[in-house]
């Protein structure tokens, strides 16, 4: 699973990225979240402690890339990669080297995260200006998709505008309004508008990661139910038609047996049962965890 994550420079991208970690290394819910490389984990657990004391790392120009896994309750569910772009390269010329590669990486993103940063919300048209051309961009090139694709978009820096959460809120509702529209409209968009806060007191760490993977592992198993309703049909259709007529006219055009068919479709679906048995109990528990989230409702506390 690859997640996408846009954002201006400044924006709390590489903070978010790392208080996430931090918040899901220790566990939420019975997942976590591990870093494929064990030194890339350490380095991001260190950067982690520091945003938790006070300290925030500086602005990055660069996309980051992170192979991380989900896990629950030790047993390894998911892989996937956290892809981390400066917001100027969306809308930047096409010339540019990172614009090629988010460009691409949009058209085939199994998720997205778009951040905001919740201060420019308050500092009137102009601020909020500087962010538009993301946000309009995002929206174009979702709309080009089929596939069910999670989204976030998490305001971020939340605990700088506590003291004006409602100001705050009405102007994160007014300004991403076209995009909340625009997701109310599809099927295969699923969104989630989300105040976030890192640092001495996290806020909602967790939840971007979490719906991006809910919304993949929910997508993953219907799936592989639909393949597996679909083989023992198949299996029974074979059955139907199998016997001593069907075992002579195998044999005399050398031709497998509806019997041997529909063996295979029971084979087939057996497979499949194994890899969708583990994914069962973690998806459930993922909904339950956001059931108290509105899709798309606005921003959740």
């Amino acid at each position: 699973m690859n997640i996408v994550m846009l954002g201006h420079s400044n924006a709390g991208k590489t903070a978010y990225v790392t208080a996430m970690y931090g918040c899901m290394r220790a566990g939420v819910s019975g997942f976590q979240v591990r870093a494929e490389r064990r030194e890339v984990g350490a380095q991001l657990q260190r950067r982690a402690s520091a945003i938790a004391a006070g300290h925030y790392p500086g602005a990055s120009d660069r996309r980051s890339t992170y192979h991380l896994q989900l896990w629950h309750e030790s047993a390894r569910i998911m892989d996937f990669v956290w892809k981390d772009y400066r917001g100027g390269a969306l809308t930047e010329s096409s010339h540019s080297e990172q614009a090629r590669q988010l460009q691409a990486d949009m058209t085939s993103a199994d998720g997205l995260v778009l951040t905001i940063d919740a201060t420019e919300l308050l500092r009137g048209a102009r601020s909020q200006a500087y962010v538009r051309p993301l946000v309009s961009t995002a929206i174009r090139l979702l709309s080009q998709r089929s596939d069910h694709v999670p989204v976030v978009i998490a305001l971020t820096k939340w605990d700088i505008v506590k003291s004006v959460d409602q100001q705050a809120l009405a102007a994160a509702e007014q300004f991403v309004g076209a995009l909340v529209q625009s997701l109310r409209q599809t099927d295969h968009l699923h969104g989630i508008l989300v105040p976030v806060a890192c640092g001495e007191a996290p806020r909602n760490v967790a939840i971007p990661v979490l719906w991006c993977l809910h919304i993949r592992l929910l997508a993953y198993v219907n799936q592989l139910d639909y393949e597996i309703r679909y083989l023992d049909e198949q299996r029974r259709i074979a059955m139907s038609r199998s016997g001593v007529i069907d075992s002579f006219l195998s044999w005399m055009n050398n031709e497998p047996t509806w019997t041997e068919i529909a063996a295979r479709r029971a084979a087939q679906a057996l497979q499949l049962r194994a890899g969708l048995e583990p994914l069962i109990a973690p998806a459930r528990e993922l909904s339950t965890l956001f059931n108290s989230l509105e899709q798309y409702g606005g921003p959740q506390s």
